[in-house]
């Protein structure tokens, strides 16, 4: 047990793979211990266990009465479980995972009067403070880094700044093994700094002092070189942090002109082969062009014959552009089924009028993924078992925008109470948080009670990747009763509507009526812009505006052998049990409010839609 009474809190137990290894070696386990009082360390707030990249076995571990959280994991290179272990009043996050891209479980634990119970997010300034220490300052002593690792974060920031506020220029030579390119991704940088990307040659690759490739690095930036020079430069008040990963350089390219004075040139490029197996794969890159004259970027598929009757290579064409786009645009190509092993092709021409004026044509981030389909094992994010109950803000929270596919599973678990920090205006704090893209979320069998303002929140967003049926967003068996705001809140945001199943829930006793001033609604279930499947669920005393809200012109509701019994709505307002605003298909549903003034209602919009109700009762 690590307990200190009375003064300051202490530091914390902190995990990490020394900077000069490639990989980790061994294996640490954390179990049976008690940590108190602790969450300050170097100057600044920490959590009691900290994990960055390396991370150990996690078992009957207890936290409680801390300053600055229990639980925190950064950019976690394994999937790693933790178990039968609990978070209390830790004065931060109970857990908070940060960059996972590795499955991640939670099995057993409580998280209890803490800021947010459960919490995976992407990067921010605000959780990778605390991450600088064992990583490489940007202005250290050693000006050539070999990188054998995977990746490595350096780091500028000095803390008591005087009012002098002096310049820096400091400068890092990155370096890796034949056969790897470099990817570089920003995450902070403040006040008055800027960064330059230094090619082999020489030339600045990146300036962030310009917006439009600050952003471009930001996104995540891969670039086709082993060795590329980094330049800081600004004053010491500032603050920046740049991940920097290798990657293995597959494929080949091939490169015609290029240079500046050339007014018409080709390059072209190749992937590596692409099998049978890989049928339900799609390409994935950034792309833009400009020009003068014309610019003009091909993908083909290039098919080999080797055989006696057929030889020789057969191309046809998957997509074209001559359109002139000057900010980096998102392309997806989904790959046919072949027999044969095929290549793709990317061919890029342009042709200038004028020495002075240029066309251009680039690509960017070329990436192979392939959908649930395949036999591959995906990644999964589980809380199971778990109570999560009391917390000030969200019971649990999924915040991601990373576009790879990957499941967010909730099972047999409570999640009671939380959001306690809710007030009128303030944003929505529900018992489940979920703002992700192209990811697919299930919660099935747990108990999802008295949260202050909402219980279950959904934004979904999908961008043109097939994901298997097999795995829709489904919320299945739960209990989700005495919440105050909307109980089940689920929204499609732009792009193609998602799927979701709603099966066998009992909801009850809900108020609907929010604490945020800016409602203007006050509904029980909301859902909006998803392709819906409600069945078999059981609505029972509720109160508000409206039970059930279907809102979606692109999208459409089946609505099949549910019940909603004895729900009203508030005050004057004497309610609408079902709202449809969209295509839907009624049948088989029992609806007994008597308290309310229309049990199924379409008038909130004044386009043509169609209900088709039968045999409800």
């Amino acid at each position: 047990m690590i307990l200190c009474r009375g003064g300051l809190p202490w530091g914390n137990v902190r995990f990490m793979r020394d900077s000069a290894d490639s990989i980790a070696s061994g294996i640490s386990i954390l179990e049976h211990l008690d940590i108190e009082h602790c969450g300050y360390r170097s100057g600044q707030h920490a959590p009691a266990v900290q994990a960055i990249h390396y991370v150990p076995k996690i078992n009957h571990l207890r936290v409680v009465n801390c300053s600055s959280g229990g639980l925190k994991v950064l950019y976690p290179e394994k999937e790693f479980k933790v178990a039968k272990s609990s978070f209390i009043n830790t004065g931060g996050n109970g857990t908070e995972i940060v960059g996972a891209k590795s499955s991640v479980t939670f099995e057993n634990i409580i998280s209890v009067n803490n800021e947010n119970g459960v919490t995976f997010t992407d990067t921010d300034a605000k959780n990778l403070e605390g991450l600088f220490d064992g990583q490489i300052c940007l202005c250290a002593k050693t000006a050539v880094v070999n990188l054998t690792r995977d990746e490595v974060f350096f780091f500028f920031k000095v803390r008591n700044i005087d009012a002098a506020n002096p310049t820096i220029n400091c400068k890092k030579v990155i370096l890796t093994d034949p056969g790897y390119t470099l990817s570089f991704k920003l995450l902070v940088q403040q006040r008055n700094q800027y960064l330059r990307v230094i090619d082999p040659a020489g030339r600045a690759s990146i300036q962030t002092n310009y917006r439009e490739e600050r952003q471009r690095l930001e996104d995540q930036l891969i670039l086709p070189w082993n060795r590329a020079t980094i330049i800081l430069s600004g004053y010491y008040d500032g603050e920046v942090l740049l991940h920097v990963r290798r990657v293995r350089a597959d494929g080949r390219y091939m490169l015609h002109g290029g240079r500046y004075y050339n007014r018409r040139a080709y390059a072209a490029f190749m992937s590596p082969p692409v099998t049978k197996e890989n049928n339900t794969c799609f390409f994935v890159f950034y792309y833009k062009t400009g020009r003068s004259g014309h610019a003009e970027l091909s993908v083909l598929l290039e098919e080999i014959h080797k055989n006696t009757t057929t030889n020789g290579t057969y191309s046809t064409l998957l997509w074209t552009t001559n359109r002139t786009v000057t900010n980096w645009k998102r392309q997806i190509i989904s790959l046919p089924p072949m027999s044969q092993k095929y290549t793709i092709v990317f061919l890029g021409y342009y042709k200038s009028f004028s020495y002075w004026q240029h066309s251009y044509v680039a690509v960017d981030d070329v990436q192979k993924r392939c959908s649930f389909f395949t036999a591959r094992r995906f990644v999964r994010y589980r809380v199971t078992d778990s109570t999560v109950s009391g917390n000030r803000g969200h019971g649990i929270s999924f915040k991601s925008t990373e576009t790879k596919s990957s499941v967010f599973q909730i099972e047999r678990s409570k999640i009671t109470k939380n959001g306690l920090w809710a007030t009128a205006g303030k944003t929505s704090l529900e018992g489940i948080h979920l703002n992700a893209t192209n990811q697919v979320f299930t919660t099935t069998n747990s108990y999802i009670a008295e949260n202050k303002n909402g219980g279950i929140y959904a934004e979904l967003q999908k961008q043109d990747i097939p994901i298997a049926l097999s795995h829709t967003n489904h919320i299945h068996g739960n209990t989700i009763e005495h919440n105050r705001g909307k109980a089940l809140f689920l929204q499609g945001k732009s792009g193609q509507p998602s799927n979701v199943k709603l099966t066998n829930n009992y909801v009850s006793f809900n108020l609907g009526k929010s604490l945020q001033a800016k409602a203007t609604t006050q509904t029980v279930c909301k859902l909006s812009n998803l392709f819906v499947l409600l069945q078999a669920n059981f609505f029972y005393n509720n109160s508000g505006q409206y039970i059930v809200e279907f809102d979606g012109s692109q999208s459409s509701l089946r609505f099949i052998n549910n019940t909603l019994l004895r729900n009203r709505g508030l005050g004057d307002n004497y309610g609408v049990t079902f709202l449809c605003n969209g295509a839907a298909e009624m049948h088989g549903n029992v609806l007994q409010n008597p308290n309310n003034r229309n049990q199924i209602s379409t008038t909130l919009q004044r386009i043509p839609l169609t209900v088709n109700a039968t045999l409800n009762w």
